[in-house]
């Protein structure tokens, strides 16, 4: 699982140079965010083929904790995180929009064992690792939950995914909650499947997050790079065997292994993006659900007003 998950999107440059934006031409380069996550790949490939706009720039990273503290920073204007990624950052005085759904979790997102561990219930006792992230604790608290156990049961670990293969190989761990690439990684080394995000559908979503003042400033180049993401997504199903080679050399794993991460994400039609970015859609309720979750939890100080998080404003108006 990649705190996750931790796959890929852009933001702005620095402090400075949001600052200088507002008057906005747009005509300094607007850096964004992100990290390796199958749901975020049509962006990689929208760069491949020369589809980003000029002014936008990816600074690629490891999770999401880097690009969270980059939006904080100032360093970039968007970023390519999980939807509790984007409640957090907004708890924490950064003012995030949703423009953009990349892709539901539809078994992407799951939880690996040792070989010798059969059943969920064995889990009690064990050493589990996994990012402390809204997306980690539910995957952690769903999973208890169909095995029967308490959370006092098991002996969580605070584990990024980029962290795991190294302490699986060191036996620090008999279970971490993970995603791909790091999924495969494990799998190759004995891992194996007990609980997955198919079990809690419409539940985990991977977004494209803007900083509010940059939308104002620059709506035009946040238009031009959602819609790169759609085009991006029409030449990989056109030519998907092309794009499995292109993905696999991202992840650095296998091309078989990326077809099966691509079964364990939806990546979303622009109608379904028209449908989730509003209020009371299924996804405006996910959003609810991690709201009350994360406060509970201590992960945020406060309930989100969800004033401004969302905008279908930016998606393209053709057929996509």
């Amino acid at each position: 699982m990649f705190t996750r998950r931790q796959f890929m999107i852009r933001s702005l440059v620095s402090a400075a140079a949001v600052a200088s934006l507002s008057g906005c031409s747009c005509r300094q380069t607007l850096k964004m965010a992100i990290h390796p996550w199958i749901g975020y790949e049509p962006i990689y490939l929208a760069e491949d083929f020369g589809l980003l706009p000029h002014e936008i720039s990816l600074m690629k990273g490891h999770n999401a904790s880097e690009s969270i503290q980059r939006l904080k920073s100032g360093e970039v204007g968007a970023a390519a995180l999980t939807l509790d990624e984007v409640l957090r950052a907004r708890n924490q005085g950064v003012a995030l929009t949703v423009v953009l759904v990349f892709d539901s979790s539809a078994g992407a997102d799951m939880l690996l064992t040792r070989p010798d561990i059969f059943d969920l219930i064995q889990l009690k006792g064990k050493r589990i690792g996994y990012e402390r992230s809204a997306v980690g604790e539910l995957m952690m608290s769903k999973a208890l939950q169909t095995a029967g156990l308490q959370e006092t049961d098991v002996i969580r670990v605070n584990l990024s995914p980029d962290r795991q293969v190294k302490a699986w190989k060191s036996n620090e761990v008999d279970a971490v909650i993970t995603y791909e690439p790091t999924a495969s990684l494990l799998k190759d080394l004995g891992a194996k499947m007990l609980f997955d995000s198919r079990q809690i559908p419409e539940t985990i979503f991977d977004v494209l997050a803007v900083k509010t003042d940059v939308l104002e400033n620059c709506p035009t180049v946040i238009k031009e790079l959602v819609k790169a993401d759609f085009d991006a997504l029409v030449r990989m199903n056109t030519n998907l065997g092309d794009a499995i080679y292109r993905i696999a050399n991202h992840e650095n794993i296998l091309p078989n292994d990326i077809k099966s991460a691509l079964r364990g994400v939806i990546l979303p039609s622009l109608a379904t993006n028209r449908n989730y970015l509003r209020r009371g859609s299924s996804f405006y309720r996910a959003a609810q659900t991690l709201n009350e979750l994360m406060y509970e939890k201590g992960m945020i100080s406060r309930l989100d007003d969800f004033n401004k998080l969302l905008s279908n404003r930016y998606l393209p108006e053709d057929n996509v």
